[in-house]
C-alpha cells in the first residue's frame, strides 16, 4: 500500500531533495502486524508510474481493516 508522504529522497530514482517534497511511501506489514514505511519515491515516480497513494486516514482505516495498526 501507499500513502502520501513528504519526502527528502526517492529509494528507486536515488535522488536527494534539498527540502521535503510531496511524494510517496510504500508500507509493509511487520510479522507482528505493523504497517511501516519501508521505501520513499519522490514526485517523478510518482507522475511517471501512476501511483495512486492513501491519505494517512485512509491507510489506518485499511490496515485495521485488513488487520494489523499503523506504525509511523
Amino acid at each position: 500500500m501507499f500513502v502520501e508522504a513528504m519526502v527528502t529522497h526517492c529509494d528507486i530514482n536515488e535522488i536527494n531533495y534539498p527540502q521535503p517534497v510531496k511524494g510517496v511511501a510504500a508500507l509493509a506489514q511487520s510479522a507482528a502486524g505493523r504497517w511501516c514505511q519501508v521505501l520513499w519515491f519522490g514526485p517523478e515516480y510518482v507522475a511517471e508510474n501512476g501511483v495512486q497513494a492513501l491519505t494517512y486516514e485512509q491507510a489506518v482505516a485499511q490496515a485495521e481493516a485488513i488487520g494489523g495498526e499503523i506504525d509511523f
